[in-house]
């Protein structure tokens, strides 16, 4: 499997046991279009096929998501496609969770800034989430009139509890890194700038383990806290699509465009 591959979004390194993949923002704020998605799920699959990879940080050079990219022509608001082609479209977001979540080796995230919607999605399908204590996550997509899809509410009930979930998730409002440590959203919290560092340090931990054994702990650990996740989000991405023909989902659309 080729790790020097090249990709458009995001940068992948690899030194040891431990790989980084770094995906670029646009200006000061990072948004998920569907082609950053792609990359992050092709690098997903290209680290799922090393043997020798113990542990790997997901970064960004900005914020870890500011939401949809309302520019991306194929992306969340601007598509012309018919519903069959729309509905592939819509499972770019579930298949990069799934991907990330179905690496064996321990991942990380380093969560600067902020963690909006598709970005929370995606850091609740990893192992580790690091959060600047200057950073917030936010679940925005009830207040746009759709429902928290990506087979998220059934990892986030695994990991805060279904009461937790359901107030983050419906009441759409900012979540402050100490919150999300105190809740456990988060499992730590450093100062701003240093996420990154934070990560790479847990990672060299990590890697310093038998591969065998964190791979299997791992598995048993998703096996137990996770096997309910596709039983329960299987009809998330078609609840999505429905959302899409109310009136309430095409108000927040045009007041989210601006």
């Amino acid at each position: 499997m080729n790790i020097n591959k090249k990709f458009q979004y995001l940068d992948m390194t690899k030194s040891e046991r431990i790989i980084v993949v770094r995906y670029s923002c646009t200006g000061k704020l990072t948004f998920f279009s569907k082609y950053l998605m792609i990359e992050l799920t092709e690098a997903a699959e290209i680290i799922s096929k090393l043997s020798d990879v113990n542990a790997v940080v997901l970064c960004a050079d900005g914020p870890f998501c500011s939401g949809a990219d309302l520019k991306d022509k194929d992306g969340l608001f601007n598509s012309r496609e018919g519903f069959l082609e729309r509905r592939q479209t819509m499972k770019v977001g579930p298949d990069m969770c799934k991907a990330w979540q179905s690496i064996e080796a321990f991942t990380i995230a380093a969560i600067e800034e902020h963690c909006i919607g598709g970005g929370a999605a995606l850091a609740a399908a990893l192992d580790y989430r690091i959060m600047s204590n200057s950073a917030y996550m936010r679940l925005p997509e009830i207040s746009l009139g759709m429902n928290m899809s990506w087979h998220t509410l059934p990892r986030l009930v695994a990991q805060i509890g279904p009461s937790l979930t359901k107030k983050y998730a419906i009441l759409c409002d900012k979540i402050p890194a100490d919150e999300a440590l105190r809740v456990g959203l988060v499992e730590e919290s450093v100062n701003a700038g240093n996420t990154i560092m934070r990560a790479k340090a847990i990672a060299d931990q990590v890697a310093d383990m038998p591969i065998h054994s964190v791979k299997m702990t791992k598995a048993s650990v998703n096996a137990a806290a996770f096997s309910l996740v596709e039983a329960v989000g299987h009809a998330d991405l078609d609840q999505y699509l429905l959302t899409e023909y109310t009136d309430d989902f095409k108000s927040a659309a045009l007041k989210f465009k601006g």
